[in-house]
């Protein structure tokens, strides 16, 4: 009797496995994922990252872990997200490469390895039409940064911790959760406000006392906010700023009027635009002196205006994806990075350095990124085409 149910739950799981790499056989070759998958669960490391007690209130329903199921799609999302764009040919030389094939199986690992923070970033539905990504690796490394960072800060017991790092990760937070839910133009409209505070918490990094000026006209705005009139301490800081050009309203200083307490700041902006983002960015490209990052996240600042101010009718996922991911792959690490050494905590996150893996798929995001702008515009308008008919 024994042998019988042992030959029976061996036959039950060849049969579910079977069913597994079908249920993904329109998005991967099947073949190709069951050989990804069986060495995938061959790595014994990977099993402690999953909760194995039998909890029947889960059973009931349906919340229990899906072990075969999300390793499935995170070789499935990964695989197809590196191979956006290429050609059917491309996609099968990869698929045969032992290099390939040991690297896929490592990014699997890796993921599974931060299902802490990141699990519940895990898509059970399509973000684009007509493509099934099930999974974003670098939004989902971003996404795994956040919720650690959100995390310390909130076990942090100092009052006085700074706001600004907090808001600005919540923020990401509310632009991936859009994101999961095929929000995209909405996404790149909090990246406007994530950007603005990404330069306040630099501005801020070089000159401590800035927070306390940065927060109090935040407060003035707060206060215009609610009943439309500007305080009587605000309009004496207007009329007394340091740059008196007729074309600056009240509204551009409640904003940015703070950049007056930056001593070298009016010296290197001069007149362009002082009380505005664009001086901000001005400012610290000089700062910091790397014109290639800012110039970018200016470009996308730019981008966002017309998002934010509805503008932008155009459905376009593809761009939205990438350059979001290019935006917050670029600056979330670096805010991550100051919260840790804030509060002396360790930046790696069960073992693994996630930022050392956003990089790797920056490059990614970068290079695909870069081949619908330049190389390739036609797969881009071939692609966007097949989404929309599979409607």
């Amino acid at each position: 009797m024994e042998d019988f149910f042992e030959s029976m739950m061996q036959n039950f799981k060849k049969e579910r496995d079977k069913a597994l790499i079908r249920f993904f056989s329109k998005r991967i070759k099947q073949s190709f994922l069951k050989k990804i998958y069986e060495e995938v669960k061959k790595q014994e490391e990977i099993y402690q990252y999953f909760d194995w007690q039998l909890d029947i209130e889960k059973s009931v329903t349906g919340s229990n872990e899906t072990f075969d199921y999300e390793i499935c799609r995170i070789i499935v999302g990964i695989h197809r997200a590196h191979s956006l764009f290429l050609k059917e040919e491309e996609k099968i030389n990869n698929e045969g490469k032992s290099e390939y094939r040991k690297k896929l199986v490592e990014q699997t690992v890796i993921n599974i390895k931060l299902r802490e923070y990141g699990a519940r970033y895990f898509r059970k539905e399509q973000i684009l039409k007509g493509e099934e990504f099930l999974f974003f690796p670098i939004i989902y490394k971003i996404y795994v940064l956040s919720i650690k960072a959100v995390n310390d800060m909130f076990n942090e017991k100092e009052k006085n911790f700074n706001s600004l790092f907090y808001n600005f990760f919540m923020k990401t937070l509310s632009a991936l959760s859009l994101i999961e839910n095929n929000f995209m133009n909405e996404a790149y409209s909090v990246c406007r406000l994530i950007l603005e505070l990404y330069f306040k918490i630099l501005i801020m990094d070089s000159n401590k006392e800035m927070l306390e000026k940065i927060l109090s006209y935040a407060n003035y705005e707060l206060n215009y906010a609610d009943n439309g009139i500007f305080d009587k301490e605000f309009e004496d800081l207007f009329d007394n700023r340091k740059i008196k050009n007729e074309n600056i309203t009240k509204i551009d200083y409640i904003h940015y009027g703070w950049v007056d307490y930056i001593d070298d700041y009016h010296k290197i902006v001069k007149r362009d635009n002082p009380y505005t983002n664009n001086g901000v960015i001005k400012y610290i490209t000089y700062k910091y002196n790397d014109n290639k990052k800012f110039d970018m996240l200016k470009d996308f600042y730019k981008k966002s205006h017309r998002y934010v101010h509805g503008n932008m009718t155009e459905n376009r996922p593809l761009y939205d994806y990438f350059e979001i991911s290019l935006i917050l792959s670029t600056i979330v690490p670096d805010v991550y990075k100051k919260v840790c050494r804030l509060l002396n905590k360790d930046m790696v996150v069960n073992n693994i350095d996630v930022i050392k893996e956003i990089k790797e798929e920056k490059k990614i995001v970068e290079s695909q990124y870069n081949s619908i702008n330049s190389e390739k515009p036609e797969l881009y308008k071939e692609y966007s085409k097949k989404i929309y008919e599979s409607e």
